[in-house]
């Protein structure tokens, strides 16, 4: 794995819209965050996206990919660890459409 790779977690709702992503260094195996009871997450794939790039571009991706994606998860949606290094997979997808990033 990379060294400027970048991980990100997606806190969204039942229907798979995005509330907030998280990102942090590959090589972190743990990070938690308290979820409310109608909130869920999943690792997503963001392409384009590391730590050699400006935090300004950073933020400006991650907010792309909030307005304009949501999470689409294979499985039933469940309580998921907060402990990130457990955190299963999702993918994103158009918000208008169901085509996958």
């Amino acid at each position: 794995m990379e060294v400027n790779q970048v991980r990100v977690g997606a806190i969204h709702d039942t229907a798979g819209n995005i509330r907030s992503l998280l990102a942090w260094p590959a090589g972190d195996l743990r990070v938690s965050t308290k979820l409310e009871p109608w909130e869920y997450i999943h690792e997503v794939e963001v392409p384009d996206l590391a730590l050699d790039v400006d935090d300004t571009k950073i933020h400006a991706r991650l907010n792309e990919i909030t307005k304009n994606f949501r999470v689409e998860v294979h499985t039933e949606v469940s309580d998921v660890p907060t402990e990130m290094g457990d955190m299963p997979k999702g993918r994103l997808v158009r918000k208008s459409s169901t085509q996958a990033y």
